[in-house]
């Protein structure tokens, strides 16, 4: 019998295939009407639209879920620097960030370098800090990082809106929504953790006085130094 994991890879790939026939079908059809067509169907041509590519963008993040906690050889590890790493983060969410007129600051870092696919963690935690942001307040986010004999410590934190405390548990279980409402799909935490396993890291969650905090954990491999910091 055929392993179930083994199937996983493929039977994404397919969906998203569909996924993208669908809304490719749909657009062009919404094009070849063009203004002319009636209100009401262009508003089901729309809600089309947006659900495919909702589909995709889903069968897109189950697929990082899925790779996420699969170790890599270390020989074949892509490495950066962590302060290369944390401002790739905050560039992939400028946008976010700026509609959130948010105020980012990253403290002083130690010079060594990290797996990039840690990347997405924090691209994952700064974009959870602009969706979960407290109205009443302008948002303010820090990461700062130290080592710690053999683990490199990075610590993120915002004063957002943080999660009710019966949530915490399952914060990093897939298909989990800290609000009913918000939107996304539950998979962003649950994809950050298996990245950092998969490095032989950890991540623990803490609420704030306000906000939320993240605790990263990371292993240092020997000769692995980055370059003297710019910063």
């Amino acid at each position: 019998m055929i392993p179930w994991e083994t199937l996983i890879p493929h039977i994404i790939h397919d969906v998203r295939a569909l996924a993208r026939k669908g809304m490719s079908a749909s657009e062009l059809l919404e094009r070849k009407l063009g203004a002319q067509t009636d209100p009401e169907l262009a508003v089901l041509l729309s809600s089309m639209v947006s659900s495919q590519r909702d589909l995709n963008l889903f069968m897109t993040r189950l697929g990082k879920l899925a790779q996420a906690d699969k170790p890599r050889s270390h020989d074949g590890e892509e490495l950066l620097d962590l302060e290369t790493v944390l401002l790739g983060a905050r560039l992939s969410c400028r946008e976010a960030l700026e509609q959130s007129s948010a105020e980012f600051r990253i403290g002083p870092l130690p010079n060594r370098r990290v797996p990039a696919r840690l990347q997405f963690v924090w691209e994952e935690l700064i974009s959870n800090s602009c969706r979960f942001r407290d109205a009443g307040r302008a948002l303010k986010i820090r990461i700062e990082a130290f080592q710690n004999g053999e683990l490199l410590q990075v610590h993120f934190a915002d004063n957002g809106s943080g999660w009710s405390p019966p949530f915490a548990e399952m914060l990093f279980r897939p298909f989990q929504r800290a609000t009913a409402g918000e939107g996304g799909f539950g998979l962003g935490l649950a994809i950050a953790r298996a990245t950092i396993e998969s490095v032989g890291g950890q991540i623990r969650a803490e609420l704030g006085a306000p906000g939320a905090c993240f605790h990263v954990l990371i292993p240092v491999a020997p000769g692995v130094d980055a370059p003297n910091s710019h910063r």
